[in-house]
């Protein structure tokens, strides 16, 4: 038995290989290790080993510090001395929520198919403009949400940070719009919402929205709700002022005013449709 290497948690098997190595005058390498046991409070020194006692399956490695006893003066086999090393600390990828939103009535103004959409056909779709594969942007709760004008496909997936912002520079192609949810880390980005005409129709604006965006290299928006739910990421909201009558409350006015004499106030600053809350405070006025 050649480099042969024994383990043992008795002390009497190494005495008994012992005594036949040198009954038969045996040259021959042979290494016995013993398990070294410690009693409480005491430190015992050798090389460590993982060791089994049994079946593999049906017991737990541990750790145990080895006596090294060679039967002969050849040398036979010693368990190396484990070595220490560290490993890595790997940060883990940052996530992020995207927001899948894809409006079926503004997908019918893109789409070549009559045929409905479905969370299947979106997601390849999204995969597809992002891109990456169909498998990253899927495992999200889809839901049916209802419009004036129609309805909308919602989801919200969890995926790495870096493919939800991809999928967020594409929002608004297809008529299919993609957004990241803010944290506080990463808030809001700012959106110039677009007003829609009188005289515009839904798919002229939607058209007029698409070519803005174009122009501006910046993705699109979408809300739900008003004749501006339409807009562009990152816009600049002066470009579309708000033309709607400003309404003020005018709060803590002079104890000794009555009704005539805030009239006369608010009068004189060119307010128009004032309405007395009550006499002392809480004035709202509709300017224009």
């Amino acid at each position: 038995m050649p480099g042969n290497l024994l383990i043992t948690r008795d002390n009497r098997v190494t005495q008994q290989i012992k005594t036949l190595w040198q009954a038969h005058g045996s040259k021959l390498a042979f290494t016995v290790a013993e398990v070294l046991q410690s009693l409480p409070g005491e430190t015992v020194s050798g090389p460590p080993m993982i060791v089994w006692w049994g079946k593999p399956a049906l017991s737990r490695p541990k750790l145990h510090k080895l006596k090294v006893v060679q039967m002969t003066d050849v040398p036979g086999p010693v368990p190396k001395q484990g070595k220490k090393i560290t490993i890595p600390h790997k940060a883990a990828p940052e996530v992020a929520t995207l927001r899948i939103m894809c409006p079926l009535f503004y997908r019918k103004m893109v789409r070549s198919s009559d045929v409905e959409d479905s969370p299947a056909t979106v997601l390849a779709e999204v995969a597809q403009r992002t891109p990456c594969k169909v498998a990253e942007v899927t495992g999200g709760k889809w839901e049916r949400l209802n419009h004036k004008h129609g309805s909308f496909l919602v989801a919200h997936v969890r995926v790495d940070k870096e493919l939800a912002d991809k999928a967020a520079s594409k929002s608004g192609q297809g008529a299919i719009f993609t957004s990241v949810l803010p944290t506080k880390q990463n808030p809001l980005k700012p959106v110039a919402w677009i007003p829609k005409q009188s005289d515009m129709s839904w798919e002229d604006y939607w058209k007029f929205a698409v070519s803005l965006g174009a122009s501006q290299g910046k993705p699109l928006a979408i809300r739900q709700g008003g004749n501006a739910d339409l807009g562009i990421v990152a816009g600049d909201t002066k470009e579309f002022p708000h033309k709607g009558p400003k309404v003020w409350v005018l709060r803590n006015s002079p104890r000794h005013w009555q009704s005539r004499h805030v009239h006369e106030f608010l009068s004189s600053e060119l307010c128009t449709d004032v309405e007395i809350k009550t006499r002392r405070c809480n004035c709202k006025m509709d300017t224009t």
